[in-house]
């Protein structure tokens, strides 16, 4: 019996060790096994949690999400002077952000697209200026099914396709939305009617059936 209670312990022991051991380590080496935003870019970019701060406020200035993928990219490297590190970021709302990097940990330059959105310490433009967040595809898409609603011949047989089948984008402030409807027409032949809004200010300043413009 008390052979038993002594492996009992040493088990014990061990388990207590194989706990400890990681914890230790890991409280040693907070920045390496941090799980926090700041931690997480710090790693990715190779910069301090500090730096790696800095980086999430740059960002957020811009209107890109401190939860985001980053990507080095070689390819991007030394692209307006020799040190300078080039990233590729996906948010939840857009992909392929550029991100450069100078060689002192700080944000050089944001690119999306064509689009210059921060350089040399400035915030030139933001994301929301030419991308449609989720949230708002949501918004837009129950709005436009509504106003078509109120133009179509029988409006309770509208059936609109799944979200994935509309396109959204954004021009010179202006939002453009394209999609189609199945409806009955006056002699109860259902038809497909493609569409498309602009919206400016919250305000639709365009609307498009059918190759009929009921609202300019």
């Amino acid at each position: 019996m008390k052979k038993k209670g002594c492996l009992s312990v040493g088990c014990l022991v061990f388990v207590i060790f194989f706990i400890a051991v990681p914890v230790i380590f890991i409280s040693q080496n907070p920045e390496k096994y941090n799980t926090d935003s700041k931690s997480k870019i710090a790693r990715e970019l190779d910069i301090t949690v500090e730096q790696g701060e800095g980086v999430i406020k740059t960002l957020s200035s811009v209107g890109v999400s401190e939860e985001v993928t980053i990507k080095h990219d070689e390819g991007l490297d030394n692209a307006h002077f020799k040190g300078e590190k080039g990233y590729r970021i996906d948010s939840q709302d857009a992909s392929n952000i550029i991100l450069y990097m100078n060689v002192n940990g700080t944000v050089n330059m944001i690119r999306y697209g064509n689009n210059t959105l921060f350089q040399n310490g400035k915030t030139l433009n933001k994301m929301n200026d030419f991308i449609v967040t989720k949230e708002e595809m949501t918004d837009l898409q129950i709005r436009c099914q509504n106003s078509l609603k109120s133009i179509l011949k029988v409006p309770s047989t509208a059936k609109f396709p799944n979200i994935t089948e509309w396109k959204f984008g954004k021009e010179d402030g202006i939002t453009i939305v394209q999609s189609y409807v199945d409806s009955q027409n006056g002699f109860g032949a259902v038809i497909q009617s493609e569409f498309q809004f602009k919206i400016k200010d919250d305000k639709v300043i365009s609307l498009i059936l059918d190759g009929k413009e009921y609202i300019k």
